[in-house]
């Protein structure tokens, strides 16, 4: 063999080598917990997002954590004009504050960033982001049905085995990992989480390397080798001072399936009659009407079955929905996130009416009867985040009246529901002023300040009873009930210290039923003003938090956080009759003597309660 041909092949070889080196050194970069807010965290964030782009062979880059220090808009914003600098791609995977501290509850990250959940396929390795947090449930480490969905195309259709994984909470520590798992079991994970968690470390599971710690700004660089994974941590102090960073090394590995201790689902003999799957998240109230059930999904999907479960109809309006609807009639009523009401016809699905209010609903909306000179109309009131209250002729939505909460030079946000009685709306603004307007021209006619009522200054729901009460009832976020008189505008009388959840109920006997955070269902009577029975419930259920409560007769039903459904017994025994699975039970509606059991992924399940 000459020189020559020996010489090329030791090229050829060496060509070759560099080539799979080359290929080996790909490099992802991620970002943790930037919590942008005060200007220093964003000074941070900009130094790391410079450093980053000087750096070569980042394919890939992970924001993961609390992307804003306390879920405003305004910081959403900041932390996408900063992040927008990076040349290589990125993707966002939110945390705590982002989720439960923002007005939209995390819906900024989809809006800003496209999703929450997202899928980036290498040639040696997968990256998935996934969320973690419930918005409606603070306590919740659950992964969504869409999401789920989401996953099962996806990965159907997946060739690489070892994968990235990014999520607040650590995957194992979620109620339904094992519906993630049970179809990665022929890949091999490594996962980047944004919160420690003990109790779960291993050499599979790294928490992120927090921007806004005490020693500097810092991020993390990940390569991989095979199985091999090097993490490298960059910490400001080290780019300056020129010192080599210091480099973790792990594997991937095989996740690890977490057994549950019960099964997932339970169903009491005799007591189900049918049940239907829309697979998407619901966040509101099901409601029933002229032998139709209705409900919307959070994504705008709104559904109608008939009493055997069967589809009738479904219209998307393509917009969030995070207030139950309103059937009146033959319309259901509607208001989106962005501040639309819409109308639909209950019995086709056809839209009917829509208006755009041009501000973000926060109050949900109220049907209310305007009674002027002798005569009944409908009106649909809302209620903004800047404190203007509009009402709308239901049938036509023309415009009847507006009004402006203002005291003094303060702008307040409506916060609670609006309720009515007696041609007269209620609310509660973000102070915990309680307001009542005239039905008929929107006029103020009294205001009654939280600290003259007693209650605090964040009211978690606002209740009328019915018109001959002359009563409003209040919750505050301490879980003190308070009765005011719906004509003078005064307090009457209060309980304390009974842990109300905000939920408030109406028995046979015109009593309130209360729900509460320390597993107990209270009775009060609104003529004595004061407790008159207590209701226990089972111990299994004392780390959940009661969703709903739906009487019927004599009959309480009870659901829970965890997906299941007790029903009150004689002497008060309660008995487990329900669990659709582990997702929070979002609703319990009486459907002709009947319940229906509405969950957070979208499933309903009429049961009966005669047995």
């Amino acid at each position: 063999m000459s020189k020559f041909v020996i010489m090329k092949f030791l090229l050829s070889i060496l060509f070759l080598s560099i080539q799979f080196v080359s290929a080996q050194v790909t490099q992802i970069a991620v970002i943790t917990n930037p919590e942008i807010g005060p200007q220093s965290n964003a000074l941070n964030l900009i130094e790391v997002v410079e450093d980053i782009n000087m750096r070569q062979n980042i394919t890939q880059v992970v924001v993961l954590g609390n992307i804003t220090a306390n879920g405003k808009f305004d910081e959403f914003i900041w932390a996408q004009e900063i992040l927008d600098e990076l040349t290589a791609p990125y993707f966002v995977v939110g945390g705590e504050k982002d989720y439960f501290l923002s007005e939209g509850k995390g819906s900024e990250v989809t809006l800003l960033w496209s999703d929450d959940k997202q899928m980036v396929v290498d040639k040696n390795f997968s990256l998935i982001g996934i969320n973690t947090l419930l918005s409606t449930f603070n306590t919740k480490k659950y992964i969504d049905i869409e999401t789920l969905t989401w996953l099962d195309e996806k990965l159907n259709r997946l060739q690489v085995s070892r994968m990235f994984t990014f999520s607040y909470h650590v995957l194992q520590s979620t109620e339904n990992s094992f519906r993630f798992f049970e179809k990665m079991l022929d890949k091999k994970v490594f996962s980047f989480v944004g919160i420690e968690d003990k109790s779960f470390a291993n050499k599979s599971i790294f928490e992120g390397l927090y921007l806004n710690r005490k020693d500097g700004w810092g991020y993390l660089m990940v390569s991989t080798n095979r199985d091999s994974i090097h993490i490298k941590k960059i910490l400001s102090e080290e780019i300056k001072k020129k010192v080599k960073p210091e480099i973790v090394r792990s594997i991937f590995s095989k996740p690890l399936v977490r057994e549950l201790k019960e099964p997932v689902q339970f169903v009491a003999a005799g007591s189900k009659i049918w049940s239907f799957e829309k697979n998407k998240t619901t966040i509101t109230s099901s409601v029933y009407n002229s032998e139709k059930i209705f409900s919307v999904s959070r994504n705008g999907l709104v559904l109608c079955l008939d009493l055997t479960g069967k589809e009738k109809w479904r219209f998307d309006t393509n917009e969030r929905i995070n207030s139950p609807p309103i059937i009146e009639n033959d319309l259901l009523v509607l208001a989106s996130d962005d501040g639309d009401i819409i109308t639909l016809n209950s019995n086709n699905g056809s839209a009917n009416q829509i208006i755009g209010i041009g501000e973000e609903i926060t109050s949900g909306i109220s049907v209310i009867d305007v009674q002027d000179q002798g005569t009944t109309s409908k009106a649909v009131i809302a209620g903004t985040v800047y404190g203007n209250l509009y009402c709308y002729d239901l049938l036509t939505l023309d415009p009847l009246w507006t009004q402006h909460l203002s005291l003094g030079s303060s702008e307040s946000s409506i916060v609670s529901s609006i309720v009515h009685s007696d041609n007269k709306i209620f609310l509660v603004d973000d102070v915990g002023t309680l307001y009542c307007f005239s039905a008929v021209n929107g006029m103020l006619i009294w205001n009654l300040e939280a600290s003259k009522g007693g209650w605090r200054s964040s009211v978690e729901v606002l209740f009328s009873q019915k018109a001959s009460e002359k009563n409003i009832y209040l919750i505050d976020t301490a879980g003190n009930l308070f009765c005011i008189d719906a004509l003078l505008g005064t307090a009457k009388w209060n309980v304390k210290y009974i842990s109300a959840n905000g939920l408030i109920r109406l028995n046979n006997k015109q009593e309130l039923v209360l729900p509460t955070k320390n597993n107990k269902v209270v009775i009060v009577s609104p003529k004595l003003g004061k407790v008159v029975s207590e209701i226990e419930l089972p111990l299994e259920t004392s780390a959940e938090a009661i969703t709903d409560v739906l009487v019927i007769d004599d009959r309480m039903i009870v659901g829970f956080s965890d997906g299941r459904v007790y029903k009150i017994q004689a002497k008060q025994k309660a008995v487990k009759i329900f669990r659709g699975g582990l997702a929070p039970l979002i609703s319990l509606t009486n459907v002709d003597g009947n319940c229906l059991v509405t969950d957070y992924d979208g499933r309903f399940t009429l049961l009966t309660l005669t047995p």
